[in-house]
């Protein structure tokens, strides 16, 4: 069987639901038809446009957020005073802070100093892994350290 959209051949019994390579057989008279009808231009189209417009236009993209460790790393600094990053959710094991918060270079500078070997003496061992493990789920999701 070939494929109408991308050309691909494949076993009629890997296409039971279409094209294996591009997801799916297309018709090519069906995707003409959207075509034709999407470049339709009304003018209560085009009047919704103004009216959006008017009200400031297309949203802005949410922020970007880091989901870390709720642990004791967390609990630590808050017992101690310190400021840390606005916490934007939090559940029991997991909270979510933004990417661009200034008071992150901090947290991360203090989880350096904890989780490495030579860090503060007599340090509970809880502590060191908590703070490893929050640098290792921002690296995780590409963070800039």
């Amino acid at each position: 069987m070939t494929c109408y959209s991308c050309g691909y051949v494949y076993a009629d019994e890997l296409g039971r639901y279409g094209c294996p390579n591009c997801e799916g057989d297309k018709n090519p008279h069906a995707v003409a038809l959207g075509r034709r009808g999407g470049r339709v231009k009304s003018q209560a189209k085009a009047a919704a446009a103004r009216a959006n417009g008017v009200k400031g236009g297309r949203p802005r993209k949410p922020v970007a957020k880091s989901r870390i460790p709720n642990g004791w790393f967390l609990h630590d600094r808050h017992e101690r005073g310190l400021d840390g990053p606005t916490v934007l959710r939090k559940t029991k094991k997991h909270a979510w802070i933004a990417d661009n918060d200034p008071a992150l270079a901090e947290l991360v500078r203090d989880a350096r100093r904890y989780s490495h070997p030579s860090g503060p003496t007599r340090s509970p061992v809880w502590l060191i892994n908590s703070a490893r493990f929050f640098l290792k789920a921002l690296t995780d999701q590409g963070v800039a350290l």
